[in-house]
């Protein structure tokens, strides 16, 4: 996985440290009893082919205040900023 993050952050000349930092940490895990106390407002957004990222809506299934939200036809290394044909939450 590493190596795709490399080649993604060069190809769009993103921070190679950042990159780094970035995998360093997502190597924590974080415990559900954390997860199940986060009370802000959240929106969980994953593409329909990213299969790096696990399922929007069995993480926010786990927050009082969150929605799970499909983007349809991304993966983990496309661009997000698409539109989506769902509403947004009303906290949106």
């Amino acid at each position: 996985m590493g190596q795709r993050f490399r080649a993604f952050a060069e190809q769009t000349r993103s921070d190679l440290r950042a990159l780094a930092a970035c995998l360093r940490g997502s190597r924590q895990p974080v415990r559900r009893e954390d997860i199940r106390s986060y009370r802000v407002p959240a929106l969980i957004a994953v593409g329909t082919k990213d299969d790096i990222a696990g399922s929007p809506h069995a993480l926010a299934a786990l927050m009082p205040n969150a929605r799970g939200l499909d983007i349809p036809e991304r993966d983990h290394m496309s661009r997000s900023a698409t539109r989506c044909s769902r509403p947004r939450p009303q906290y949106l």
